[in-house]
């Protein structure tokens, strides 16, 4: 069967007219031309691969959903039977359905009527890829994460609309390096390092409006109001030290007066639960990758990095004071 889902891989490699990208520590080969990082020239060997195809009909089990705030399904994860050429399936209610091989090496997408090329390219960057990485044994967050002019390099954690786009644009405009706005992997050694996955933003309109010209935005996707910014930065390799992560508080009643402040969290066990919170998983039913997961973790609570809250106001003309707030505490 290895040597047969070989045969199969190489004939669609052969069909394939695609550029090779490069994102987080490995090479993707596409078919479908990403807007949002620079092609490597040549051809490069690669990691992993990227096509269409027609939606599979398949006999599977339900992993797990997420669901937004009010109860909405924004994604769910199924486990397919054996033997199959696919071992996994992701499904987006807005978008695609996307399959993945067992040994992690192809995606493949199914897209849904109406989707657009944006989606399919949001979808595949910002949801399926880092669930990929983290199964193959990596600590991937869901964060924005910017360089200070110092060298000084700080990630934001939150949930989605949480502001961490936000925060991170706010921190550009003001001279810091965007590294990455949605998602990166954490390597550990003998202190945390920071390997991003793409450079980009991810805006609301009025956000993109007051910080970029209108010609460096792009539609994020057809079901969404937001903004792409496309930026002129090269996707980092470096080897880039962490020095803190915030993790915004997101208030239930989203009009309440909060101040900006920033609160470190004391305890392992609350810096542990920040971490675990923000990681991407692919299949949280995989003994394996749980337990490689937990180890992750604890190694990087372990190294002694700060984990502090954020808290701050929802009003875009208080981000210059936010920044002196969050650069105070470093």
């Amino acid at each position: 069967m290895v040597n047969a889902y070989a045969t199969y891989r190489s004939a669609i490699i052969a069909a394939m007219t695609s550029d090779c990208y490069p994102l987080f520590d490995i090479v993707l080969c596409s078919d479908l031309a990403l807007d949002s990082i620079s092609a490597l020239p040549g051809a490069p060997s690669y990691q992993l691969v990227f096509h269409t195809i027609e939606e599979i009909n398949a006999n599977e089990q339900l992993i797990h959903e997420w669901h937004t705030r009010s109860g909405e399904l924004t994604l769910s994860a199924h486990l397919i039977e054996q033997p199959h050429h696919y071992r996994y399936r992701l499904f987006f209610p807005d978008g695609a359905h996307f399959y993945i091989t067992a040994d992690l090496a192809e995606i493949a997408c199914a897209p849904l009527v109406d989707t657009t090329t944006d989606t399919i390219e949001h979808l595949l960057l910002d949801q399926v890829l880092p669930r990929v990485m983290a199964h193959r044994g990596n600590l991937v967050l869901h964060g924005s994460c910017v360089q200070l002019p110092d060298g000084k390099v700080i990630g934001f954690l939150g949930e989605t609309g949480s502001g961490k786009s936000t925060l991170a644009a706010a921190f550009h405009q003001a001279g810091a390096r965007l590294l990455t706005d949605d998602c990166f992997m954490l390597k550990i050694a003998d202190e945390p390092s920071v390997l991003p996955g793409y450079p980009g933003l991810r805006l609301w309109p009025d956000i993109a409006d007051a910080l970029y010209n209108s010609a460096r935005q792009q539609q994020m996707a057809h079901y969404s109001d937001k903004k792409r910014i496309q930026l002129q930065t090269e996707t980092s390799h470096d080897d880039l030290k962490l020095a803190a992560l915030y993790l915004i508080d997101l208030p239930d009643d989203t009009d309440a007066v909060v101040e900006a402040g920033v609160y470190d969290l004391a305890s392992a066990a609350e810096r542990s639960i920040a971490l675990i919170s923000a990681s991407y998983s692919l299949n949280i039913q995989d003994q394996q990758f749980l337990e490689t997961s937990l180890s992750q973790v604890n190694q990087i609570v372990a190294t002694g990095l700060p984990i502090r809250r954020l808290t701050f106001p929802r009003e875009f003309e208080q981000l210059p004071h936010l920044i002196e707030t969050i650069e105070r505490s470093l």
